[in-house]
């Protein structure tokens, strides 16, 4: 199983962060044994055959969040080989990711907002599908190497 671990320095401690697939359809982020993060996806029901899939499911402990780990997860993502032939990435906000700053990471990717549907969840809290195209011609912030 491949891993990829990084650092990140909270003041003076560094955290080790190690992101591993540990099913075809999920990441993990753990802190020594404790689950930090998660990202789960899935292929859209649809008659592309397999050319679109959906982030169903990005998610940092909040103790955890602003280190990069949604970043890297998201990176590690991409470079999955299942993904070749998929051109597009969907993605669904919601309540949380609209109250802490989640959006804007999604945005600084480089994923485009598609729709949005206005009080969703609660008055003032809207949830929006977000997409970014990763086929060919893409042109994201995630081409970079993960070692």
């Amino acid at each position: 199983m491949t891993k990829w671990v990084f650092t990140h320095a909270r003041g003076h401690e560094k955290i080790p962060i190690t992101v591993y697939w540990e099913t075809p359809f999920k990441l993990v982020a753990k802190h020594g044994a404790k689950i930090v993060g998660r990202l789960v996806w899935s292929y859209v029901d649809d008659v592309t055959g397999k050319r679109n899939a959906s982030a169903d499911w990005v998610t940092v402990i909040p103790e955890y969040r602003r280190m990069g780990i949604a970043r890297t997860m998201l990176r590690v993502f991409f470079a999955n080989k299942k993904l070749r032939r998929v051109e597009w990435l969907t993605a669904w906000t919601g309540s949380e990711i609209e109250q802490t700053g989640g959006y804007d990471l999604y945005l600084q990717l480089g994923f485009k907002e598609m729709c949005v549907c206005k009080d969703y969840y609660a008055k003032g809290i809207p949830t929006r599908m977000i997409a970014i195209k990763i086929g060919k011609g893409r042109s994201n912030k995630l081409d970079v190497h993960i070692k």
